[in-house]
């Protein structure tokens, strides 16, 4: 062996180092940048936070960050809009707003609640063709707030559970059908309170009359009947208003005349009101043998009504025949406070 010169080739010398180099020195950022916006499928990131300092694009929505204003979402797209989706328990999507060039549109309901207590909330629902406004809090009241020419706010309406005020120094015009069955323009049952306003037209102002006209065949004989109630009742003059009523009626029975020997009429106590002048006590009209036809007039009866629109009068009537008759009834209430 010692005949043999010793080597001359470079033999190779194994260095672990090799394999310990950081990826980062093999491959560049731009190199990395360009294998993560080239990813296709499904990504999944674990990471805690992921922040971008400008623009994302999804699709053909743009999410962008505006310095000192926020978070602007908007299609890329002329004419398209916005929408917020969520599922019900069965899996069915529904609509909850949507937002296009001409107006932001809320399905359903829709709550504004206050954020110090979340029990106080108002809803707005559409339910077929009821629009529902409801303000949840016990005793709470809704306001209608406007501001005057020189910016000052006031609240012409107010509404609660116990009362609607309208600010007196406002004006409604235009009003035609409004229905009031209750007492307005600071006035109630009992006491009348200064004003100092112009006096809207509201449902049976002072001076207003309800007249109508009723013929009734007289059933029976001798037998007292409330002309109001008997056959098809007379509703209107059930249905007044609160205050102060004369009560008037006068009777014939000139269509179908029969034969008549005396009549007896009267009012019957009043539900819903009380009685200021007048009297429940019946008039007796004995007929004169042989006539046939009367024309006779029942006492004015003035009554203070305070049912909120709901009072029972009564109009009694006999007659005592022989052949029945047909009496036909003029009645009018004309309110006077």
């Amino acid at each position: 062996m010692s005949a043999y010169p010793p080597p001359t080739d470079d033999t190779p010398i194994f260095n672990s180092q090799e394999f310990l180099i950081p990826l980062n020195a093999t491959i560049t950022l731009a190199e990395a940048d360009a294998k993560y916006l080239a990813r296709t499928g499904t990504a999944i990131s674990v990471a805690d936070t992921t922040s971008f300092t400008d623009q994302i694009t999804v699709g053909s929505a743009l999410i962008d960050y505006i310095p000192g204003q926020g978070i602007e979402i908007k299609p890329t797209v002329n004419s398209e809009a916005l929408f917020l989706r969520v599922k019900d328990a069965t899996g069915a999507t529904k609509q909850r707003i949507e937002c296009n060039t001409t107006l932001q549109q809320l399905y359903d309901q829709t709550r504004i609640t206050e954020s110090a207590t979340p029990t106080n909330f108002t809803s707005l629902q559409q339910t077929g063709t009821v629009m529902d406004m409801y303000n949840t809090t016990t005793s709470g009241t809704m306001t209608f707030r406007t501001e005057t020419a020189a910016a000052v706010a006031t609240t012409p309406l107010s509404l609660s559970s116990t009362s609607v005020v309208i600010t007196p120094s406002r004006t409604a015009t235009s009003l035609n059908g409004l229905v009031c069955n209750s007492a307005l323009f600071g006035r109630d049952d009992t006491n009348a309170n200064t004003f100092a306003g112009t006096l809207g037209y509201l449902r049976h102002p002072i001076a207003w009359t309800i007249d109508f006209s009723k013929a009734v065949a007289i059933p029976t004989s001798n037998v007292t009947v409330d002309i109001i109630s008997t056959g098809t009742p007379i509703t209107v003059f059930n249905t007044l208003s609160n205050g102060v009523w004369r009560i008037s009626c006068s009777c014939n029975n000139a269509s179908v005349p029969g034969t008549v020997t005396s009549v007896t009429m009267g009012w019957g106590t009043p539900t819903g009101a009380t009685i200021i002048n007048g009297s429940t006590s019946q008039l007796f009209h004995q007929i004169t043998a042989g006539l046939t036809n009367f024309a006779a007039p029942f006492p004015d009866l003035i009554i203070r009504t305070t049912g909120d629109g709901v009072t029972g009068l009564v109009c009694n009537f006999t007659a005592t025949y022989t052949i029945q008759p047909t009496v036909t009834f003029n009645l009018w209430a004309i309110k006077i406070g």
